[in-house]
């Protein structure tokens, strides 16, 4: 709000899983702002977008299955991903998986001899070429970020109507 240009030009918040979250937080937060008596700025926000929000988390099969995979032991970790690995896939993209894993086909960029050769040379090195997300990372973003970015959503419901309401109007 403060050192921002163009007072009264209009604001548009845009998040997408995650971010969903933060634009609602910061669209709740503006109108509240703009609502206090001796708020001598206030900002002109006319719209919301949220592109798949992670608002629903805490309803999800991912708060079910990952907590979980965040306690197992740093040996085991990387194969307790795979766990998730179904909940990351459409139903395309599984059977093209298939399709690839048993050389009946083979990925678009692999479109010459030379890739797939180079893509036959690396796959045998790929285990320990992957780099995964750790344990303790990934334990942070599903509760700081996911379970208490949902949790707090949900306590301000009626702001978030209420913001939603006056945005559209």
């Amino acid at each position: 709000k403060n050192g921002i240009g163009g007072e009264g030009r209009p604001i548009y918040i845009m998040g997408e899983s995650f971010g969903g979250i933060l634009a609602l937080e910061v669209a709740i937060a503006i109108r509240q702002s703009n609502s206090k008596a001796n708020n001598t700025t206030t900002i002109n926000l006319q719209g919301l977008v949220l592109i798949n929000p992670a608002t629903s988390y805490a309803r999800s099969q991912l708060a079910i299955t990952a907590p979980p995979i965040t306690k197992q032991p740093i040996l085991l970790y990387p194969f307790a991903l795979l766990k998730l690995f179904p909940l990351l896939i459409d139903s395309y993209a599984l059977p093209q998986l298939f399709l690839m894993l048993s050389s009946k086909a083979l990925p678009s960029i692999i479109d010459t001899p030379q890739r797939e050769s180079y893509m036959g040379r690396i796959a045998l090195t790929l285990a320990s070429r992957l780099k995964f997300m750790p344990r303790d990372t990934l334990r942070w973003r599903l509760d700081e970020w996911l379970t208490k970015g949902c949790e707090s959503i949900a306590r301000q419901e009626e702001d978030i109507k209420a913001t939603a309401a006056s945005s559209s109007s």
